[in-house]
Protein backbone atom coordinates (compact mmCIF):
# COMPACT_ATOMS: atom_id res chain seq x y z
CA UNK A 1 0.00 0.00 0.00
CA UNK A 2 1.42 3.38 -1.11
CA UNK A 3 2.21 5.81 1.77
CA UNK A 4 1.21 9.83 1.04
CA UNK A 5 2.00 13.02 2.59
CA UNK A 6 1.66 16.71 2.38
CA UNK A 7 4.04 19.26 2.99
CA UNK A 8 3.83 23.19 2.54
CA UNK A 9 6.15 25.43 1.28
CA UNK A 10 6.11 28.97 2.58
CA UNK A 11 7.66 31.92 0.46
CA UNK A 12 8.51 35.70 2.08
CA UNK A 13 7.15 38.47 0.76
CA UNK A 14 10.38 39.57 -0.84
CA UNK A 15 11.52 42.92 -1.87
CA UNK A 16 14.47 44.10 -4.48
CA UNK A 17 15.69 46.65 -2.17
CA UNK A 18 15.82 44.74 1.09
CA UNK A 19 16.73 41.09 1.96
CA UNK A 20 14.36 38.63 2.33
CA UNK A 21 13.22 36.44 4.98
CA UNK A 22 14.24 32.57 4.57
CA UNK A 23 11.03 30.81 2.94
CA UNK A 24 9.97 28.00 5.45
CA UNK A 25 8.53 24.10 5.01
CA UNK A 26 6.11 22.63 7.29
CA UNK A 27 3.89 19.72 7.61
CA UNK A 28 0.58 19.93 6.41
CA UNK A 29 -1.43 21.42 9.50
CA UNK A 30 -3.13 18.93 11.34
CA UNK A 31 -6.35 21.13 11.76
CA UNK A 32 -6.91 21.59 7.88
CA UNK A 33 -9.70 19.43 6.40
CA UNK A 34 -7.43 17.37 4.09
CA UNK A 35 -10.28 16.22 1.97
CA UNK A 36 -11.70 19.98 1.89
CA UNK A 37 -8.40 21.20 1.08
CA UNK A 38 -7.74 18.89 -1.91
CA UNK A 39 -11.91 19.42 -3.20
CA UNK A 40 -11.87 23.26 -3.20
CA UNK A 41 -8.31 23.76 -4.52
CA UNK A 42 -8.43 21.12 -7.62
CA UNK A 43 -8.00 24.19 -10.13
CA UNK A 44 -5.04 24.79 -8.62
CA UNK A 45 -3.08 21.44 -8.84
CA UNK A 46 -0.21 20.77 -10.99
CA UNK A 47 0.85 17.40 -11.91
CA UNK A 48 4.93 16.89 -10.64
CA UNK A 49 4.73 13.16 -11.14
CA UNK A 50 7.13 11.18 -12.18
CA UNK A 51 7.23 7.45 -13.34
CA UNK A 52 8.07 6.45 -9.35
CA UNK A 53 6.10 9.06 -7.58
CA UNK A 54 2.50 10.41 -7.82
CA UNK A 55 3.50 14.26 -6.72
CA UNK A 56 0.90 17.04 -7.06
CA UNK A 57 1.76 21.03 -6.03
CA UNK A 58 -1.02 23.42 -5.39
CA UNK A 59 -0.09 27.19 -5.30
CA UNK A 60 -2.25 29.51 -3.26
CA UNK A 61 -2.59 33.00 -2.26
CA UNK A 62 -1.42 33.41 1.59
CA UNK A 63 -4.88 35.19 1.56
CA UNK A 64 -6.55 31.64 0.46
CA UNK A 65 -4.70 30.20 3.57
CA UNK A 66 -5.59 32.55 5.82
CA UNK A 67 -9.65 31.87 4.96
CA UNK A 68 -9.32 28.15 4.77
CA UNK A 69 -7.50 28.38 7.58
CA UNK A 70 -9.84 30.14 9.45
CA UNK A 71 -12.77 28.10 8.80
CA UNK A 72 -10.73 24.75 9.84
CA UNK A 73 -10.71 26.37 12.75
CA UNK A 74 -13.85 27.29 13.57
CA UNK A 75 -15.42 23.76 12.37
CA UNK A 76 -12.75 22.40 15.25
CA UNK A 77 -14.27 24.66 17.93
CA UNK A 78 -17.74 23.56 16.87
CA UNK A 79 -16.87 19.58 16.62
CA UNK A 80 -13.98 19.82 19.65
CA UNK A 81 -16.40 22.66 21.73
CA UNK A 82 -12.36 24.19 22.31
CA UNK A 83 -9.07 23.83 20.59
CA UNK A 84 -6.34 22.09 22.44
CA UNK A 85 -3.83 24.11 23.53
CA UNK A 86 -0.90 22.33 21.54
CA UNK A 87 -3.10 23.13 18.35
CA UNK A 88 -3.90 26.60 19.64
CA UNK A 89 0.09 27.68 19.98
CA UNK A 90 1.06 25.57 16.41
CA UNK A 91 -1.77 27.63 14.40
CA UNK A 92 -0.57 30.79 16.10
CA UNK A 93 2.91 30.06 14.84
CA UNK A 94 1.34 29.23 11.45
CA UNK A 95 -0.47 32.29 11.18
CA UNK A 96 2.88 34.42 12.18
CA UNK A 97 4.55 32.59 9.39
CA UNK A 98 1.52 33.08 6.95
CA UNK A 99 1.67 36.69 7.92
CA UNK A 100 4.97 36.93 6.86
CA UNK A 101 4.90 35.14 3.41
CA UNK A 102 3.30 35.38 0.16
CA UNK A 103 3.25 32.37 -1.30
CA UNK A 104 2.40 29.11 -0.01
CA UNK A 105 2.86 25.84 -2.33
CA UNK A 106 0.94 22.57 -0.70
CA UNK A 107 3.04 19.41 -2.29
CA UNK A 108 1.24 16.49 -1.97
CA UNK A 109 2.95 13.20 -2.61
CA UNK A 110 2.74 9.53 -2.66
CA UNK A 111 5.56 6.74 -3.03
CA UNK A 112 5.47 3.34 -2.09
Amino acid sequence: MPARAERIYLYPDSHFDRLSEPGHILEFPSWWDRREFFSRFKSREVDCSNPVDQISAFLLFVDDAFAFDKECVERSAIKLGAIPSHIHNKQAEFMDLLRRSKWMIVESYEWG
